[in-house]
C-alpha cells in the first residue's frame, strides 16, 4: 500500500466528513455513512503502520459520526474494538478496557459486562467470574477454528455489518483483546 493510496483515503474521508455539513436528510446519512467508512479505512491502514495515535483519532472521529445516526448502529461495536485495541496500544489501559466492554455489548457478546475496576478487586490475582471467563475461551476458541478452516473475513467482508460470520470474528477478537486487558 503507498502512502499515494493512504493520502487519497485520508482525503475522501475528509471530503466525506465535510459533506455531512451542506447534505440534507438522505444525502447527509449517505455522506455520514461514507465519512465513516473512509475514517475506518485510514484508521486501519494507520494501526497497520503502527501509528496508534492517528489511528485512534481517525476511529474516534468515525465512531463520534457513527453515534448520530441509527442507519450505522451495527458499526459501532467494531469501532468501540479498534478504539480500544488503540488506546490499549496507547498505555491507557483501562479507558481501552471500557471501550473493548462497550464493544462487546454493542456487537451482541453479553447484555451488559460487568467487572470490577483493579481497585476495587479483592485480589489483583482474582479470576474474572467462570461464566465469562468460559464464554471468552468458546469465543477465542471459535475464532481459531474458524482462522483454521480458512474461513476467517477479508478486511473489506469484515466491515459488512450484516455479515453473521465477520459479526462473529468481530465478537471474538473483542473477547480476545478484552481478555488480554484483564
Amino acid at each position: 500500500k503507498s502512502s499515494k493510496d493512504d493520502e487519497l483515503v485520508l482525503l475522501l474521508a475528509h471530503h466525506w466528513t465535510r459533506a455531512i455539513g451542506v447534505k440534507k436528510d438522505k444525502q447527509a446519512e449517505e455522506a455520514t455513512t461514507q465519512a465513516v467508512s473512509y475514517l475506518t479505512l485510514a484508521g486501519d491502514r494507520a494501526l497497520e503502520t503502527n501509528s496508534e495515535k492517528e489511528a485512534g483519532n481517525l476511529f474516534g472521529e468515525a465512531l463520534g459520526l457513527a453515534m448520530k445516526t441509527d442507519a450505522l448502529a451495527g458499526q459501532r461495536g467494531s469501532l468501540q474494538k479498534r478504539l480500544g485495541l488503540c488506546t490499549l496500544k496507547g498505555g491507557k489501559l483501562e479507558e481501552g478496557r471500557e471501550l473493548l466492554m462497550q464493544a462487546v455489548v454493542n456487537m451482541g457478546g453479553e447484555e451488559k459486562v460487568v467487572s470490577p475496576r483493579p481497585s476495587q478487586r479483592t485480589s489483583d490475582a482474582e479470576p474474572p467470574p467462570p461464566a465469562r471467563k468460559w464464554r471468552y475461551r468458546r469465543q477465542v476458541m471459535e475464532q481459531y477454528r474458524l482462522r483454521l478452516a480458512g474461513v476467517v473475513p477479508t478486511r473489506a467482508r469484515r466491515r459488512d455489518a450484516d455479515d453473521p460470520e465477520a459479526q462473529a470474528v468481530e465478537l471474538a477478537e473483542a473477547y480476545a483483546l478484552l481478555g488480554k486487558a484483564f
